[in-house]
């Protein structure tokens, strides 16, 4: 019986492939550029500003500073990859990066379970203040118009041109300010 698993029609096999040309004289470079990939997670992570997990960030803070701390261990035994204790000691490395793994595991779980809604209600929130503020634009852009309909035939004197000018401005602004408040709400919802 083949043991393959598939996935969306691609075959995948159950156990990881060894790759024979596979040097260990890589893992000290390996660990330093999974400790930059595990920041740049982080980094990406945190870019959502109405919420910031102190748990995820020190669970992934810590595992970055031991990746890097054990990158430069392994660079210490240059050329011994080869002797059985430096390969029990890489060996005993994978129990204490799965003690890691874990630990970001259920902090990312509960970062799903109580940061994602609150990211998603202060999307609507936001994007909710953004929809009010157009709104009450759009209807003072309509008084004013309406306003300027009866008054633009009023212009005897310097008082009804000045006024007729002033319900104009206030026009294009409340008209910009719908605008501007429009693109708001656009941004926000593709972002």
């Amino acid at each position: 019986m083949d043991r393959q698993r598939t996935w969306r029609g691609q075959q995948h096999p159950l156990r990881p492939i060894h790759d024979e040309g596979f040097d260990p004289k890589s893992f000290p470079g390996q660990f330093a550029s999974f400790a930059e990939d595990i920041v740049t997670f982080l980094n990406c992570l945190n870019e959502f500003p109405e919420f910031t997990d102190e748990a995820v960030n020190t669970s992934t803070r810590v595992f970055e500073v031991d990746l890097k701390y054990w990158a430069s261990c392994l660079q210490e035994y240059k050329g011994q990859f080869r002797y059985s204790a430096v390969q029990r000691y890489i060996h005993d490395l994978t129990t204490e990066i799965g003690e890691h793994v874990d630990s970001i595991t259920v902090n990312l779980s509960m970062f799903i379970e109580i940061g994602v809604p609150t990211i998603w209600f202060a999307q609507q929130h936001a994007t909710e203040n953004l929809l009010n503020l157009s709104t009450i634009a759009t209807f003072f852009s309509a008084v004013t118009a309406t306003t300027l309909q009866f008054s633009y035939q009023l212009t005897d004197g310097v008082l009804e041109k000045s006024v007729n000018a002033f319900w104009f401005s206030s026009l294009v602004f409340s008209i910009a300010a719908a605008a501007n408040s429009l693109l708001g709400l656009t941004w926000k919802q593709t972002v």
